[in-house]
């Protein structure tokens, strides 16, 4: 009579079983060169994504300093709101439009057109810069008078910065009180 039937790969006696595959079992799992392949494919399919990641955080990064650079030029825009159109005019009364560019006290910024020529590093990073001009508006334009003096002032501030080579202008446009 005949023993019991084994299925998959019967016992021998007197022959060893291999290290790695037990006896009774199909062989399950993977070899090193299965491994490595499956690792080869998965970097050649990340190292696209890497880099599209990568161009984000550079873009993300020149956001930022261009926000802050934004930020840089309001600050100056703010400082000379605060100060008067002119200082021709009596404490008190509308400054007249007889005013010259340019600052009238070294040192003392005291009205908008004082702030002509200015010029500052901002946090170590902006270059800060202002320009100050007389203009008109006509048919919805605003045009330089050319020096001749006008009800109303047209400041640009310029901020630049060192990454790169960028540089943004900030226009504001200040009206006598009187109009």
């Amino acid at each position: 009579m005949r023993g019991p039937r084994v299925r998959g790969n019967p016992v021998v006696p007197g022959v060893p079983v291999s290290p790695g595959r037990r006896a009774g079992r199909n062989r399950r799992g993977v070899t090193l060169v299965e491994m490595l392949m499956g690792v080869v494919v998965l970097s050649l399919a990340v190292l696209p994504l890497i880099k599209v990641f990568m161009s984000n955080v550079t873009g993300a990064e020149e956001n930022w300093i261009s926000y802050r650079a934004s930020l840089a030029a309001q600050n100056l825009l703010q400082t000379m709101a605060r100060t008067r159109w002119d200082q021709l005019g009596p404490a008190g009364t509308v400054p007249t439009a007889s005013a010259t560019i340019g600052l009238d006290v070294p040192g003392v910024y005291d009205d908008v057109d004082d702030w002509d020529g200015f010029s500052d590093v901002f946090e170590n990073q902006f270059t800060r810069s202002v320009a100050v001009d007389f203009v008109a508006v006509v048919a919805n334009t605003v045009v330089p008078t050319g020096g001749v003096p006008s009800d109303l002032k047209r400041v640009q501030v310029n901020i630049s910065w060192t990454e790169g080579t960028h540089n943004v202008v900030f226009n504001k446009i200040f009206a006598n009180s009187a109009l």
